[in-house]
């Protein structure tokens, strides 16, 4: 599985974020767009209400004389009311349309903002949390390759050490005993074992260290994948939807 391979189906996750806030903004958007029509409803309806009442009254001031008689009759309070009320209805309607068109959506604005601060800062962790994914997996894998050529070169040693004990044997079993340390060929075999032990030591000592380090990458990218898709991902996940 290649490098970006991975970060393309991290990216995708991260894309998951992108999507879901989209949502969410369109959503209060449209929430905003409601308040805003809803107060300019009732702006209308509250200046058509002091319309009215304006209205009435001035014709009542224009028609004083026809009018003269009006307190008379109990159903003047029952007009006086009717216009106090009228009057008192375009006031609370033009205070509704304010909490509609100023205060929700300013408040709706609010809450944009922090949706989008909180997005911001959980694409940021998520970032940064996937590069030291791709951190450790790089490490892995070049520890990983590190191992494996140290193995093969360890194995190699190792052969051709068999090779010259081989040879040694041969000669040991084809030259009389009390001839061998007079044998230029053996004392040649000897130095000849001697110096492919040496490399193999050092071969398996440098490939036991890369096995040492590998596992420790292992170890360190297995906890950090599963940290991350146990808790990290959750956790961003639960933010997301407290928004």
């Amino acid at each position: 599985m290649s490098r970006d391979y991975i970060r393309l189906q991290l990216n995708e996750q991260l894309r998951c974020l992108d999507v879901r806030v989209e949502f969410q903004v369109s959503l209060i958007q449209e929430l905003q767009d409601f308040f805003r029509k809803r107060g300019e409803v009732e702006l209308d309806y509250s200046k058509s209400l002091e319309k009215m009442a304006k209205s009435l009254l001035l014709r009542h001031k224009e028609q004083k004389q026809k009018r003269e008689q009006w307190p008379l009759f109990s159903s003047y309070a029952c007009w006086q009311q009717m216009i106090n009320h009228t009057k008192s209805l375009s006031k609370d309607h033009a205070t509704l349309a304010d909490i509609y068109s100023t205060h929700l959506v300013m408040r709706l604005q609010t809450v944009i903002d922090d949706i989008q601060r909180i997005y911001r800062r959980c694409r940021e962790i998520g970032y940064e949390t996937h590069e030291e994914i791709l951190r450790v997996l790089q490490e892995l894998h070049t520890t990983m390759k590190t191992y494996h050529s140290y193995q093969t070169e360890c194995k190699a040693a190792e052969a051709k050490l068999r090779t010259a004990e081989n040879q040694r044997t041969k000669l040991q079993q084809t030259i009389p005993k009390e001839k061998l340390d007079r044998s230029k060929k053996y004392r040649l075999i000897e130095k000849e074992v001697l110096k492919r032990r040496n490399k193999y030591s050092d071969a398996r000592l440098k490939a036991l260290k890369a096995k040492n380090e590998y596992q420790l990458c292992l170890e360190a990218s297995n906890t950090t994948i599963h940290k991350y898709f146990v808790e990290d991902l959750s956790d961003l996940i639960d933010v997301q939807k407290k928004c």
